[in-house]
């Protein structure tokens, strides 16, 4: 049966989970042991196979103690690849206040509609 273990380095940082096909918990942790991680946590997880032979985990599975807390600590992008993404931002920008420019003047045209007769 397949486990995902989490754990941390011997300095208390937290590494990426390890998937182990051992036999028993014991024989994953005693592998994630091996690979430096000093184990917190250990899930057993199904997994499926599709025709391709790629691995599928049941999500509901993995996710089923998923109410930990995370903290972001910071985000890797390269430089151009943030530089593109910007630009398609300001462009997708464009339709959105053309909309909301509309919204805006029907919204204002009711309002002074409505207090157009009051003096």
């Amino acid at each position: 049966m397949p486990y995902r273990l989490f754990g941390h380095d011997a300095s208390g940082r937290p590494m990426k989970p390890i998937f182990s096909n051992a036999n028993s918990e014991e024989e994953a942790v005693a592998s994630a042991n091996e690979r430096g991680m000093l184990v917190q946590e250990v899930r057993e997880v199904k997994e499926e196979q599709d025709h391709s032979g790629y691995t599928f985990v049941d999500q509901a599975v993995a996710a089923s103690k998923s109410d930990a807390k995370v903290i972001v600590s910071g985000i890797s992008i390269p430089f151009w690849d943030l530089v593109w993404f910007l630009v398609k931002l300001s462009i997708a920008a464009i339709p959105a206040t053309i909309i909301l420019a509309v919204i805006y003047t029907l919204f204002i045209g009711i309002i002074a509609g409505l207090f157009s007769g009051i003096r």
